[in-house]
């Protein structure tokens, strides 16, 4: 038998929980496509288990990308933060692998402004995965938080304007002290400053669905 559970809708997305005997998977649906996600049974069991009794109403995520994710990911040295905006993240991860990863985030910025999020992204290929992010309830978010696998992924994430680009700085803390990122959404025409480094866009040991399983940073 077939147990559904609708985590949450907004407008054209959807996030299901689907449950078999055997098996589990979360189902993400965007006007882009779908993707279904493997989870393991424990961690979809505990996930049903502090899920409200019916589907609740989430709303669309701020940076909503309509359903298409299109980035390039560097590693940095030494790039400029000060007098940037900030947006504090602590992530993790109930699934991460070749077929998808499903997460919870947590978002403080520097202007005060809070957000729980749940984001469902497909395989990427050549930068670009069928992604689903949708704000939800803090509540909510924090009782699914306990039963993700791996180490929270704690950064501070800088916003640095470039010419029509907005760089995207990941500073590292907790168990991936020391790691610098930048990503730059939609990419195509775009340069980049001396400080970006290596593209680390294919690199897997990068992502951070990999990240949350690691004892501590990569090098590349």
């Amino acid at each position: 038998m077939t147990r559904l559970f609708r985590i949450s809708i907004a407008h054209d997305r959807r996030l299901v929980l689907m449950l078999r005997e055997h098996e589990a998977f979360l189902v993400a649906i965007a006007p882009s496509g779908r993707v279904d996600i493997p989870l393991d049974l424990p961690i979809a069991q505990g996930l049903a288990s502090v899920l409200p009794d019916t589907a609740f109403m989430a709303t669309l995520a701020e940076e909503d990308n309509g359903g298409v994710e299109y980035e390039r990911k560097f590693l940095c040295v030494e790039p400029p933060l000060e007098g940037l905006d900030w947006v504090e993240i602590v992530q993790a991860y109930f699934a991460s692998g070749p077929q998808g990863a499903f997460r919870v985030r947590f978002k403080r910025s520097s202007n005060g402004q809070m957000e729980s999020l749940l984001t469902a992204k497909g395989p990427k290929i050549e930068g670009r995965a069928l992604e689903v992010e949708l704000a939800v309830d803090p509540i909510v978010a924090q009782a699914m938080m306990a039963h993700t696998k791996g180490l929270p992924v704690r950064k501070t994430r800088y916003l640095c304007p470039h010419g029509a680009y907005t760089i995207e700085i990941d500073v590292f803390t907790g168990h991936l002290d020391g790691l610098v990122m930048a990503e730059v959404e939609n990419p195509d025409g775009f340069q980049k400053p001396d400080w970006m480094g290596a593209d680390i866009t294919d690199d897997k040991r990068f992502e951070n669905g990999s990240l949350a399983m690691a004892k501590e940073a990569p090098h590349a």
